[in-house]
């Protein structure tokens, strides 16, 4: 397998946990079109950078916070996945229930 279509499987699987976790509103095929990851011209650094600027996106349409603090990308995964609403702050509760705050 080559370097352009390992990186594209990677992202592709990133991409979809995204997805399951409801961190990403577009389709993985979607996503994946914008990206030139079949000739291999992306570099690791590149995708790594990619990648952080997609989540800082997502954080900021949703009030997130930064993802970037001491364990709020694990913060705002969890609370996600569990259905939970995410802390605003990142001190207290890491996430309340729907309609709990």
């Amino acid at each position: 397998m080559n370097k352009g279509a390992e990186s594209r499987l990677a992202v592709e699987g990133y991409l979809e946990r995204l997805l399951e976790l409801g961190l990403m509103t577009c389709s993985v095929e979607s996503a994946m079109s914008k990206l030139d990851l079949e000739t291999g011209n992306m570099s690791p650094a590149q995708e790594f950078n990619w990648c952080s600027q997609r989540l800082s996106k997502l954080c900021d349409e949703n009030t997130w916070g930064d993802h970037f603090g001491p364990g709020r990308a694990r913060e705002i995964m969890m609370a996600n996945f569990l259905g939970h609403k995410v802390a605003l702050k990142t001190s207290g509760a890491d996430a309340y229930e729907n309609g709990d705050e």
